[in-house]
């Protein structure tokens, strides 16, 4: 067998399909929307014929040494392509033809077809084909495979296969050039595989960049040209005000995540007609236009209110929109997939909140990023007040970041056990900056500066945000979970209770088996608002617990407004404990004013055993340090060994 002929007929056949493929379907698929099922079935029918006169040219090309095994195995390569990369209906025009290739055209075109099979040619070819529609049926359900992994199941199967038949006439003349042929042709189709690959990810950045999607050039204006138009549209109609409003997929990114890039497709398409529907039937001479490829955008100009822009005319105005909105269909029923998603919208007034449609976006950016959506809640309205503290937020943060590495801070669950579950009773969230815990004293340095510049507070509630989404991460709700919390952010006129109960919600943890910490040794000037507060926030299911309690700087009046749950000791009071005598009565009197709160009194830094032992004597029941253990990940387990040597 000339193995270059081969090779060259193997490549021929599938640069071919390469060529069909990505202007017949890899790059074209979204103009066929509307008519796709039928499209699919006639571009199998076509790609059947393309295969056919295919390897009719092949059979001329080929002369005498005509390589028929070759000529039987690339038609199925053909089947493979559609089955994964198209869909079930052309591979039902592509099969028949495949079939006719095999048992008609040999009787009419023998000169072309190869008119006889083995029964080794009948088992590979039933195989091939068998086994590819199996791991589809699979997939339907499963649908965790990706293509590679199809592609690769059904090549080493085939290869295994082939092998099979082979062995048992090994030494014969033909077997060689049969495995050579088999190699070539699962060769050859591993390199249009990965040709096939970067087709569909050209195609699928091409519609996060919105140049092939239909609702684009249909109905929504580029980024790039979206406020030009309005711009041009405001001044020649001399408007005055208008509505600028962006709405969007909550938790896009989610969702991005879960769904193909079909199903994404399709519930982003229809959300965009179903608002351009309803929009442009309830307003007059709207402008829709897109800011980016998560986010929609509609300019709605307000000619009955040029006269007034009262507070109470933008809020039914408002309203009005979340009315509109809410008419969007956000449960789709695609593949056999129950697919529901939620619409949130954001406000802002040209003419009232600025004259500047870059500004607008920016204020809609910052709400739709910091907004808490309650469920009943679909669109929000500006706040520039609000704006300018999180501009003012983030100015902070990025001046954080030059004090110390946000990047490389990670939460570490500290295990607290207790000795009447004999177990893991629950987790105290502590935090490690580039490697270094917080609470040592390697970090005291770094921790003044940041006391200094006036960003404790935000730097304790950033590193509280890491540790919410670690609880969420790795299910450790569960069991309780304590995040240290800064009370003055608590006590100030700024802290809003439900869009913080709405925030925690929204990470879905169990309110119930969350407890903020906050040092007692932490002055308090606004008392009864963190009183109020605080009350509110156990209203909800939230629990408090303090720190540092023994320390000389304890304010024991913070006692009566948190009413804790539980109490830290202080370190150094654990540390210490076989070294001062003063200490026991410490802790005594501590045990006591912890009997008459009802609150439970938990040991930290319990590092060694003695140390475990001499509080354990004196009725404290719950401890947490380097002798019970702590990770970046939660144990919700207590080891055997551990378990042992704690309860002697």
């Amino acid at each position: 067998m000339n193995i270059l002929l081969a090779a060259i007929a193997c490549l021929s056949y599938t640069a071919i399909v390469a060529i069909v493929y990505t202007f017949a379907w890899g790059l074209s698929r979204h103009l066929f929307e509307k008519i796709k099922i039928y499209y699919e079935l006639v571009l199998g029918v076509i790609l059947g014929v393309i295969s056919i006169f295919g390897v009719i040219i092949l059979s001329l090309t080929m002369g005498e040494n005509k390589n028929y095994m070759l000529l039987i195995l690339l038609p199925i390569f053909l089947y493979w392509t559609c089955l994964i990369f198209i869909s079930i209906y052309a591979t039902i025009g592509v099969v028949v033809w495949n079939l006719l290739g095999l048992f008609l055209f040999p009787t009419l075109f023998p000169q072309y077809f190869i008119s006889f099979l083995n029964t080794s040619s009948i088992i590979l070819i039933i195989t091939s084909y068998l086994m590819a529609f199996v791991i589809y049926i699979i997939n339907i359900f499963y649908k965790k495979l990706t293509t590679w992994v199809i592609w690769s199941i059904i090549t080493i199967t085939s290869l295994i296969v082939g092998i099979v038949l082979a062995f048992p006439n090994i030494k014969s003349d033909g077997t060689v050039d049969y495995l050579i042929t088999i190699l070539l042709w699962l060769g050859t189709g591993y390199i249009t595989y990965a040709y096939f690959a970067i087709i569909n990810q050209i195609y699928n950045h091409a519609l996060k960049l919105r140049n092939l999607v239909t609702y684009d050039y249909q109905y929504y204006l580029n980024q790039a040209s979206a406020h030009d138009e309005i711009l041009n549209y405001i001044h020649k109609n001399k408007i005055r005000f208008g509505t600028y409003f962006t709405f969007f997929i909550s938790n896009y990114d989610k969702f991005d995540e879960k769904v193909n890039n079909e199903i994404r497709e399709t519930v982003v398409t229809s959300i965009a007609k179903q608002a351009h529907e309803i929009f442009t039937k309830n307003y007059n001479q709207v402008i829709f236009f897109k800011p980016n490829y998560k986010t929609f955008g509609i300019f709605i100009p307000m000619l009955e209110m040029q006269n007034s822009v009262k507070e109470e005319q933008r809020l039914k105005f408002a309203e009005k929109i979340s009315r509109s909105i809410s008419k969007i269909q956000t449960t789709f029923k695609i593949e056999n997939f129950k697919v529901s998603i939620k619409v949130r919208g954001v406000v802002s007034y040209y003419g009232f909140h600025s004259n500047s449609l870059e500004t607008l976006f920016e204020y809609n950016v910052i709400t739709q990023n910091n907004a808490a959506f309650s469920d009943r809640e679909k669109v929000v309205l500006v706040d520039p007040r609000k704006v300018l503290k999180e501009k003012t937020k983030y100015k902070k943060i990025l001046t954080l970041n030059e004090l110390v590495s946000l990047n490389n801070s990670a939460p570490i669950f500290e295990s607290i056990y207790s000795i009447e579950k004999n177990d893991y009773e629950s987790f105290y969230l502590n935090s490690a900056v580039e490697g270094i815990e917080i609470t040592s004293n390697l970090f005291k340095e770094k921790l003044e500066t940041i006391k200094e510049y006036g960003l404790n507070s935000i730097f304790i509630r950033y590193l509280a945000l890491n540790a919410l989404k670690s609880i969420a991460k790795y299910k450790s709700y569960k069991k309780r979970n304590f995040i240290e919390y800064d009370p003055l952010f608590i006590s100030s006129e700024s802290f809003s209770v439900d869009s913080f109960i709405l925030k925690l919600k929204s990470l879905k943890i169990d309110l119930k088996k969350l407890v903020f910490n906050f040092p007692i040794t932490q002055e308090v000037e606004n008392r009864d608002l963190l009183e109020k507060n605080i009350n509110e926030l156990r209203e909800n299911g939230v629990s408090f617990s303090v720190s540092d309690l023994g320390s000389e700087a304890t304010d024991f009046g913070l006692l009566g407004i948190y009413r804790p749950n539980y109490v830290f000791l202080e370190r150094s009071i654990v540390k210490k404990i076989n070294l001062i005598k003063e200490n026991e009565k410490i802790i005594k009197n501590i045990i006591n004013i912890c009997n008459k709160i009802n609150a439970k009194l938990v040991a930290t830094d319990v590092d060694t055993y003695m140390i475990y032992k001499s509080l354990k004597e004196l009725g404290i029941k719950y401890f947490e340090g380097n002798l019970i253990g702590h990770g970046i990940e939660p144990k919700m387990e207590l080891e055997n060994e551990l378990k042992y040597l704690l309860v002697k």
